[in-house]
């Protein structure tokens, strides 16, 4: 594009950036709700780039060839697991999935660590009890090579036991054996359409920030506007139509023009008596979560809604109010005795 439209490059680089960014904000939108996938196929590549090694960790669902999402780590640790689970964790719900990945253990770990639910005690008071979720079965497949040959491969099952896992394998899969190979396919059309992702290249990123973009661009793109042959029957069928989203193939120009809805903000969870500060965020970005009562405090406080539309004389009033009340809770001892005493003093 640099050569044949005479564009500036940094143009053409902020374009690929506002592109991925705005696809993986759709693929979040439209990809990441609850539903039933079966198999789910993850695993995890190595990149070179000219700032160095990341980690792009992926997952499919293997029925509607349905890329889920990735995530991009400078190291393969268990956080890498942790998050691409928690990327599957946000697209599934309980008993409608199964896990098969690659040998690396901090998979298991992981599926422990993040498929799990609350369970509130019974007429006790303490956190809730954090149980797995029932019908949770992962299956590594492990390769062994020799002098860089495949020599052998074995399968086990690291969560579940085998009966569940033979009844899901039936039901999802039919034939064949526990592998890796949709997943394998998934990263080699990563390969074929951009260069970064290929093994031994010259055209490497200069910097691992533009990975996560450009992944979710060719990802959502392959998954509303490209037609798998192996889903294709009478016609052209796209991950997304095999998935029930669509009912068409999309163009890129759909893709890119479609507005993703905006999930409203909620405040985090939060033990104790929160500080100003997110009192400030919480009263300005959502304040229908506060009580008629403390929305009157917060607009004299000068957090609430219609702070900016406030004078200056309410404004001053509203900081000395605020200061007026950080004073009785720091002292309150001071505030109750002194009145007391000067009122006896009067009196004499």
């Amino acid at each position: 594009m640099v050569r044949a439209l005479a564009l500036d490059a940094r143009t053409v680089r902020r374009w690929q950036q506002a592109a991925g960014s705005h696809a993986e904000r759709v693929q979040q939108t439209l990809v990441e709700t609850p539903r039933a996938h079966g198999q789910i196929q993850v695993d995890e590549r190595r990149i070179t780039t000219q700032g160095g090694l990341v980690w792009v960790a992926s997952a499919i669902a293997v029925a509607s060839r349905w890329w889920l999402g990735a995530v991009v780590q400078r190291a393969r640790d268990q956080a890498l697991a942790v998050r691409i689970l928690q990327v599957v964790r946000r697209c599934v719900p309980p008993e409608t999935f199964w896990l098969c990945g690659d040998g690396w253990r901090p998979y298991v770990s992981a599926a422990h660590a993040v498929f799990r639910q609350s369970v509130p005690r019974q007429g006790q008071r303490g956190r809730c009890h954090l149980h797995p979720w029932p019908g949770l079965v992962l299956v590594p497949v492990v390769k062994h090579a020799a002098q860089h040959h495949l020599v052998g491969i074995v399968r086990r099952v690291a969560i579940g036991e085998w009966p569940l896992v033979h009844r899901w394998f039936r039901q999802t899969q039919g034939h064949g054996v526990f592998s890796t190979a949709w997943i394998e396919r998934r990263n080699a059309t990563f390969r074929a359409r951009w260069h970064a992702w290929v093994r031994r290249g010259r055209a490497q990123l200069r910097s691992p920030q533009t990975m996560p973009a450009v992944t979710y661009l060719v990802g959502t793109i392959d998954n509303f506007c490209t037609p798998h042959r192996t889903l294709s029957g009478t016609m052209p069928t796209t991950p997304a139509m095999a998935a029930a989203l669509t009912r068409e193939v999309w163009s890129i120009e759909r893709l890119l023009t479609t507005h993703p809805t905006i999930t409203p903000w909620e405040p985090p969870r939060h033990r104790g008596r929160r500080s100003q500060a997110t009192i400030q965020i919480v009263a300005r970005g959502c304040p229908h979560r506060w009580a008629s009562s403390q929305q009157t405090q917060l607009k004299l406080h000068g957090y609430g809604p219609s702070y900016p539309q406030m004078g200056r004389r309410n404004e001053k009033w509203s900081k000395l109010y605020s200061n007026k009340i950080a004073f009785v809770g720091r002292y309150p001892y001071l505030c109750i005795f002194v009145p007391w005493i000067l009122s006896k003093w009067c009196i004499r």
